[in-house]
């Protein structure tokens, strides 16, 4: 990390924890679309993926952690960035899109039974 930017060569030797929040977000976002709690597929595969990512990050930061070579080599401020970052996105998915996505389902479920009616 150089003034303050995160470089390639630094993302190179986390590797391994950014390719287990890649993996959790995917899975995450799999789970999203099955659970559904929106009728925009997109919201439901974000919403996933989001709240996958502080996961994967500590299950890669395990990970890296576990190959003592890489231990003194991971950069502290990049992997940290990492991290304040999976846990900003997990918690604007649960404390703001969510109960966004859940008042706007309830309003589409009276919109329907006022249909009915």
């Amino acid at each position: 990390m150089s003034f303050g930017m995160i470089t390639s060569s630094d993302l190179k030797r986390i590797w391994r924890i950014v390719a287990a929040i890649v993996v959790c977000q995917l899975l995450g976002s799999a789970i999203g679309l099955v659970i559904a709690p929106h009728h925009s597929a997109f919201s439901n595969m974000w919403l996933g993926g989001a709240i996958a990512s502080p996961i994967g990050f500590v299950l890669g930061l395990g990970w890296q952690l576990l190959d003592l070579e890489r231990r003194g080599k991971t950069p502290v401020p990049t992997t940290g960035f990492l991290g304040i970052l999976a846990i900003g996105v997990a918690a604007s998915a649960c404390f703001g899109v969510l109960p966004h996505m859940q008042a706007e389902m309830q309003y589409l479920q009276a919109l329907k039974t006022l249909d009915g009616s």
